[in-house]
């Protein structure tokens, strides 16, 4: 029976063991379809036997991100959409058929219609989402049962952090003003972890990690010192006694006077594990003994006994050897102290949440699983709603997500409350668990690769111990469901694909403990299967061998530069020669710091390129701005300072600067306000005039701005620093202008989608700085941007190009040695405490489950690095190039395992090129100037780039209605990535004014940032999501409450009882009473319409918004947008959002009528209704027909316009009457705009 056949019919549960590019995505999304056909056996013993199709609803699908999950989810309904216009060939019409001949009775062709049609009516109940989307959706549902707020709100990380570390430095301050074990205690705690401050930073991962292992600090134990003390010494004396026969005297000497020494201190004291003073010279020279030819066996247990202690040579080895004895006594007590002191902390922390109501994004998933645990009765309410669970990248996942679902599919009444779910105690069939352990990457975010391995050997058992090579003691003795290896790779040809088996098959050797729970031993059921034919496939080595390159930035150059540069050069040599398009072509880092040195190469080749991800934050204009920011808020901030002075905006010499530093460095004097001039220091003499009044003018903007900025949110504060202080102009002169001015116009992007003030967004900006993290997801490029993607490996997860560029090679990942972590002992069923401890005279204390705690993180990191490696390795489907350094590399890296085995395993399937002559060919070569990925100059000398007519147009509704209304606009916006100016009046997102209505604008006093109607608008969104559908049509609704959770959203005073009154208006209305009675209501939902191309030339359409609330009702569905003004005379504005809207739910409801509309918070708390064709204000099929019929043109408009790079503006007239910001760059002219009065001259 094939991996298909079993997957189809589902009989029982099944686990999918998926290699990279074998298409588990295809599988998991043609299964829930099969379930919603009625295909499958779910169940049964004979795969005869079919299971009746199950409504979306009652299946749960999630998945690594939203993105993907969106992904999957258009994908299940672009299928269904096929089968029930019973189109031929559709996505798994071959599937469907094989599947009709096992049948005893096969449903006909009209019924799959029928039951297709009967699941895209439903579909918008569909349960598609990431695992901490259905944790959060579990808490809602089941609060009351679970004894949690039904209005829990999810906090920002910054908010849970802040108040997490206030009741940590309150704890600490207590402990430090208490008795003299709790003053230890918190100054030992504070010094493991390197000071109070970071004691704050390592004591949440700590606490989460219990969390996932659904641990409690009263279960760890401490480690027993004093035993540990005894055996050390029971070893030196045994190892000394054998070290008095070596025949080298300055072993035997030290050896004698150590035992001499010991034997006087025991007959004299009653401390038998403590080294006295006396000892420690002879212990100091007996350690420091080399190794050598003399050294005779009686020396071995010496040596074996000092390579056990923790040090960076061997005199500190002997320091530390005897400060563990000396500190052993009281080491004990301290932990138990220290423990204690954990304890409060954490209580407080868990009190402190409850009664605020709120939760961290990390607490969601412990919650619920926490809650359906402890209340088995709810656990079964849960259970009772799903029928099958599919679990998609479950190699990410942590033992708390394994947990959650094996709750979600736990038998009824095999369970008792607070105890562990086991493997043993899930229903037989139902659940479906697919990932790739040579793909687990995210550990850096909680996931555990040996979740994914105990998982498979628990249900598996011994068919996982054959095809995975998992140790035996992980394997269940029968199988409680069936293992599927998916090995056929349909993204990779012959020759990557035997390079990839033969290379990963040695490298997971390399790092693998195989009694080891978190190995990948490379076993059969991984090795890739090649069903390509081959294509002309090239897998190549390109080493640097450190040889001198005439180019100046390269003479004298690092390892990495030139690494980089090598890497270039190969993208290059691919485009120009190997015929590939610059979007083919993917750069993958290990490190982000290498991406900056790629663009510098990249841009001296004159090759295109695009970055994406986390690489945002390390460019130099966001840093930057960040500065800025960081001046703005606090002008004591020297470092900030100091960037801002040496940066583009001021761009002062270092002489300058020197001559600015009065005293001990620069003192932030320098920006005085102008009324005490002799309080500032100021730049003197001819040398430096430029200088001095460049200084001047930002010293005087500063002062002046400043007030106003502080009082903006953070991406007003942001566009306006960046025009005040004309950073947009700086950064437009510089080289590679457009993209640079598109990474800041992101950072924007970014502040406008979190929201809050402009200190909160400087704080998590200063995090994302400085944090070395990976990404946390794929990233996403644009598939019209023509240029070398540049990205991390961490980015590409999901990912695969024509070819790609593989750099640091030698990169090793370094083991996570956190100072607060637990480990279990081998024979011990709990877990013991492990820290860092140390003793009077600084030396690092040691024990054996510290010891362990180490070699584990070692071997994790290790085989963290060959997974990294792996996925790397297999994004490539043509052209797989690898650039080595001429560095020597570390052992366990991948250069080191490739280099070992090159002449061996790797023999014959790699080309070796040298990296000097392809740096040296390329550099003679004749180079171009920098091209960045999407560049516009004037119309009259720009140089048009004619691209292929695309084939599907994949946009969201906003930049879609911007093209339709203005085509320059949609440039300005959405491909040059700038922000619209906001003085224009414009305060609903740039919406259009109705023909020949000017916009009223409605002026708020900008000395309070709380009546920005953003802010508020934002507000106003989170609390309507939040309200519990039996709140809608409450007269009695508290509106004091509305008004606690506006301030929750940082509305404060009048503002939030104003905000709190709309909402109760609306709440309390007729329509509200409606909802009320709705079957279902949907909030911040996300609907996708997708339009297929009807012939060749016509482009697809995929079209993605976000409603803010539709009811369904059993004849019709609302779909309602809310607005914080009051009502207009016309919806023009807001009609092209609600009629996609209305046309993407139609498609999902055929049979339901349609309403669309908006309630303007602002007055009138009935919605307003689009007039439509239907009657009763529903809008009909001739409604939807035209609409569809405008955006097929308005598809085949925008294609035209992007292949041509063309985009026409309006006439003045119309932008003025259109309002939008962008009259004055587009259209130069002296003519002044209504109600403005011409500028004098002279």
């Amino acid at each position: 029976m094939s991996n298909d056949d079993v997957v189809v019919a589902f009989q029982r549960n099944v686990v999918v063991a998926a290699s990279a590019g074998t298409g588990k995505t295809h599988r998991l999304t043609c299964l829930y379809v099969f379930l919603t056909l009625g295909l499958t056996s779910m169940g049964h013993r004979r795969r005869s036997v079919l299971h009746p199709p199950l409504a979306p609803d009652r299946i749960v699908a999630t998945t690594f991100s939203r993105a993907a999950a969106l992904e999957i989810r258009t994908r299940i309904e672009r299928a269904l959409r096929a089968i029930a216009d019973g189109a031929p060939d559709g996505p798994f019409d071959r599937e469907i058929r094989a599947r009709l001949t096992e049948l005893d009775e096969p449903p006909s062709q009209g019924e799959l219609m029928l039951r297709a049609r009967r699941a895209l009516d439903a579909f918008h109940e569909a349960r598609i989402e990431t695992l901490h989307g259905l944790a959060a959706d579990l808490l809602r549902r089941h609060a009351f049962g679970l004894g949690l707020s039904p209005t829990l709100r999810v906090v920002e990380e910054e908010e849970a952090e802040a108040l997490a570390f206030g009741i940590i430095d309150e704890a600490l301050a207590r402990a430090l003003e208490g008795s003299e074990v709790e003053v230890d205690a918190a100054r030992a705690l504070a010094d493991s972890c390197g000071g109070f401050f970071r004691a704050r930073l390592a004591l949440l991962p700590f606490f989460d990690r219990l969390d996932d292992e659904g641990l409690d600090l009263e279960a760890l134990e401490t480690s027993d010192y004093l035993g540990t003390a005894y055996e050390l010494r029971r070893r030196l004396i045994a190892a000394a006694r054998r070290c008095v026969g070596s025949p080298r005297a300055n072993v035997s000497g030290p050896a004698r006077a150590l035992l001499r020494s010991l034997e006087e201190h025991d007959a004299a004291a009653n401390d038998d594990a403590a080294l006295p003073p006396a000892a420690e010279p002879f212990l100091q020279e007996l350690f420091a003994q080399r190794k050598s030819a003399k050294s005779s066996d009686t020396e071995g247990d010496l040596f074996e006994l000092r390579d056990e202690i923790d040090g960076t040579s061997n005199p500190v080895r002997a320091k530390n050897f005897a400060a563990t004895l000396r500190e052993a006594g009281k080491l004990e007590r301290r932990e138990r102290a220290i423990l204690e002191l954990l304890k409060a902390i954490r209580a407080r922390l868990l009190a402190e949440r409850l009664e605020r109501g709120v939760a961290g994004f990390a607490d969601l998933l412990v919650l619920a699983r926490n809650g359906l645990r402890d209340h088995p009765e709810v656990a079964a309410l849960a259970r009772d709603e799903i029928d099958v669970l599919l679990v998609d990248e479950f190699q990410d996942t942590s033992l708390v997500q394994r947990d959650l679902v094996y709750l979600l599919r736990a038998r009824t009444g095999v369970r008792t409350a607070g105890a562990p779910i086991g493997s043993d105690q899930i229903e037989g069939h139902g659940l479906f668990i697919v990932g790739d352990r040579k793909q687990s990457i995210y550990s850096f975010r909680g996931a555990d690769v040996a979740v994914f391995n105990r998982v498979c050997g628990e249900l598996c058992g011994p068919a996982a111990q054959t095809e995975l090579d998992l140790p035996e003691a992980l394997c269940a003795p029968i199988a409680l469901a069936d293992l599927v290896a998916l090995k056929d790779s349909y993204r990779s040809l012959p020759g990557i694909v035997g390079f990839v088996n033969a290379f990963s098959a040695v490298d997971f050797a390399s790092v693998s403990d195989p009694a080891s729970d978190v190995g990948v031993a490379y076993g059969p059921a991984e090795h890739l299967n090649a069903v390509r034919d081959p294509a002309g496939e090239r897998v190549v080595f390109v080493r640097d061998e450190g040889e001198p390159i005439a180019e100046p930035i390269l003479a004298g150059a690092g390892p990495s530069l030139r690494e980089a540069f090598i890497a270039a050069a190969i993208a290059k040599d691919l485009i120009d020669r190997g015929g590939l398009r610059p979007s083919d072509v993917a750069v993958l880092a290990r490190r982000r710091a290498t991406i900056p040195l790629v663009e510098l190469g990249l841009a001296r080749f004159g090759v295109p390129y695009v970055v994406a991800g986390r690489a945002l934050y390390d460019t130099l204009e966001v840093r930057d701005l960040a500065s800025v920011v960081r001046l703005v808020l606090d002008p004591r901030d020297r470092h900030a300072l100091a960037h801002v002075l040496r940066g583009p905006l001021v761009a002062l010499s270092d002489a300058a600067l020197l001559a600015l530093a009065t005293g001990r460095g620069i003192t932030t004097d320098v920006l005085a306000d102008g009324r005490d001039p002799s309080a500032r220091p100021f730049l003197e003499g001819e040398d430096f005039a430029e200088e001095a009044s460049r200084l001047d003018a930002f010293r005087a903007r500063f002062i002046e701005l400043r007030p106003t900025l502080l009082r903006l949110p953070a991406p007003d504060a942001l566009r306006t620093a960046m025009e005040s202080f004309d950073f947009d102009r700086v950064t437009a002169a510089l080289p590679r202008a457009p993209s640079r001015l598109g990474n800041l116009d992101r950072l924007v992007h970014i502040a406008r989608e979190r929201g809050g003030s402009l200190f909160a967004f400087s704080r998590w900006l200063d995090r994302q700085i400085a944090e070395e993290a990976d990404e946390a997801e794929a990233v996403v490029f644009s598939p019209e941007d023509d240029a070398v993607r540049l990205l991390t490996i961490h980015g590409s997860k999901g990912l695969d190009f024509t070819a790609t560029i593989v750099v640091d090679l030698g990169a090793r990942e370094q083991p996570g040695f956190d100072a607060l972590r637990f480990v279990r002992m081998p024979g011990e069923t709990g877990a013991r405490f492990v820290m860092d401890h140390r003793g009077d005279r600084g030396a690092r204390l040691d024990n054996p489950a510290r010891r362990l705690s180490n070699r584990q993180a070692t071997l994790r990191a290790n085989a963290e690095r060959a997974r990294i490696t792996y996925v790397g390795l297999t994004r490539a489907r043509r052209t797989l190039c690898m650039v080595g350094g001429a560095k020597p590399p570390s052992s366990k890296a991948m250069l080191s395992t490739f280099l070992a085995h090159l002449g061996t395993a790797l023999d014959g399937l790699v080309e070796m090129e040298s990296g000097t002559e392809l740096l040296a060919r390329t550099l003679e070569s004749e180079v171009g100037t920098p091209k960045p990925a999407a560049s516009h100059v004037d119309d009259e000398t720009a140089e048009r780039v004619h691209l292929p007519i695309a084939g599907e147009i994949a946009i969201a509704t906003t930049p879609l209605s911007v093209f339709r209304g203005c085509a320059r606009r949609f440039w300005f916006r959405f491909l040059l990535g700038l922000e619209e100016p906001v003085d224009t009046g414009q305060l609903d997102l740039f919406e259009v004014a109705p023909e020949g209505q000017e916009r009223k604008v409605v002026a708020f006093d900008r000395e309070d940032d709380q009546a920005d109607p953003r802010v508020t608008g934002r507000a106003a969104h989170r609390v309507l999501e939040r309200l519990q559908q039996s709140d809608f049509g409450d007269a009695a609704l508290d509106e004091a409450r509305l008004t606690r959770a506006v301030e929750a959203e940082g509305i404060e005073g009048a503002h939030a009882e104003d905000l709190a009154r709309k909402i109760a208006s609306f709440a309390r209305s007729r329509y509200a009473t409606e909802l009320a009675n709705a079957t279902s209501l949907d909030r911040e939902a996300e609907v996708v319409l997708t339009l297929d191309a009807r012939t060749e030339e016509e482009p697809a359409l995929s079209l993605r918004g976000t409603v803010d609330l539709f009811a369904t009702y059993p004849d019709r569905i609302d779909v309602i947008d809310y607005k914080l003004g009051r009502p207009t005379p016309t919806l023009d504005p807001y009609a092209f959002q609600l009629r996609a809207y209305a046309l993407a739910l139609s498609r999902v409801a055929p049979d339901a009528k349609v309403r669309a509309g908006i309630v303007f918070l602002g007055g009138g708390s009935e919605p307003v209704w689009l007039a439509g064709a239907g009657g009763d204000g529903t809008l009909g099929a001739r409604d939807h027909e035209a609409f569809e019929g405008e955006l097929r043109k308005l598809a085949g408009a925008f294609a035209t316009a992007r292949a041509s790079d063309t985009w026409p503006g309006e006439a003045l007239p119309t932008c003025r009457r259109e309002r939008c910001g962008f009259v004055t760059a587009c259209h130069r002219t002296d003519e002044p705009a209504p109600g403005k009065k011409r500028k004098r001259k002279g």
